[in-house]
């Protein structure tokens, strides 16, 4: 689920950035005095123009999320067993037991 959340983020964003490049085309159409406007800090306006990139940034967030949150809801490895040999069953295979 988190690599199609990330594919279609990509494409959203590849979209909205479109979107901001066909403005830009728009404003040199309109010619020289419309590129200080819209490149004014100042104006509402042009962060607009930024709010189709916002649909894909956030499901780039949300798929990072998702896998961060499978990372850690993954189950531990199990401890190794700290057991000594003279712990362990024996198997009747040392020279110390006795056949009858």
């Amino acid at each position: 689920m988190s690599n199609i959340l990330k594919s279609v983020g990509h494409g959203l964003l590849a979209t909205g950035i479109l979107l901001i490049v066909i403005y830009f085309i728009g404003v040199y159409i309109k010619g020289s005095d419309a590129l200080p406007d819209a490149l004014d800090p100042l104006s509402s306006r042009n962060y607009l123009v930024l709010a189709p990139l916002v649909p894909g940034a956030f499901l780039l967030w949300l798929s990072d999320y998702i896998a961060a949150r499978r990372r850690q809801s993954a189950p531990a490895a199990l401890p190794a067993s700290n057991s000594s040999p003279a712990e362990l069953p024996a198997t009747g295979t040392d020279a110390t037991s006795t056949a009858q």
